[in-house]
């Protein structure tokens, strides 16, 4: 009696071909799952603040600090950048402008919503480049530096903030995150 090595499943080509069929369906799945994980991670990388909006020097860190004008406590929940005013303003990721308008102390104020709860907010502009419902891309030009709002004409800067929104995703709500450790070089 002959002994078969074969696998019974293997018998014919056919056999052969419906398992090969289904393998690489399986792998075709599988990739598409690590393609889909490998998009999501880019669109959050795409969407997380990493570059300094504009060019200048801090001259105000997020935390307490004495209030510029009253000189209490104060809590300040982002960043002063320093510039010549008329300076570019740069988107610092990915979103969606959800405000360009005045902005009671913040003066002339765009605020991009990039999704995953993180929302930047760009104050004291003397111009906009940008307009509410605009979708924007890191490095885009959406405003120039000012003095508008409360701060001193005579020290045009930038207010920069990041906030992680509340589920009611209102601009003027949310937890301020410290952008420093965000930016880059």
């Amino acid at each position: 009696t002959a002994v078969s090595f074969m696998t019974p499943g293997l018998s014919t080509p056919e056999n052969t071909f419906g398992l090969l069929k289904d393998l690489l369906s399986g792998l075709e799945d599988r990739l598409q799952s690590v393609r889909t994980n490998v998009d999501k991670r880019n669109q959050l990388a795409k969407a997380t603040p990493s570059i300094w909006p504009t060019h200048g020097w801090l001259s105000s860190t997020a935390g307490n600090r004495s209030d510029p004008f009253t000189g209490e406590n104060d809590f300040h929940p982002g960043l002063d950048i320093s510039a010549d005013k008329g300076d570019p303003v740069y988107a610092t990721a990915d979103g969606t402008v959800t405000n360009a308008s005045m902005a009671g102390n913040y003066g002339n104020l765009v605020v991009i919503d990039h999704g995953y709860g993180l929302e930047t907010r760009y104050g004291h502009l003397s111009a906009f480049k940008t307009k509410q419902g605009q979708t924007v891309k890191r490095g885009d030009l959406i405003g120039y530096v000012g003095a508008t709002g409360n701060a001193d004409p005579s020290a045009p800067h930038l207010h920069f903030a990041i906030f992680a929104l509340t589920p009611e995703k209102q601009w003027w709500k949310g937890t301020p995150v410290n952008p420093y450790p965000m930016l880059g070089d």
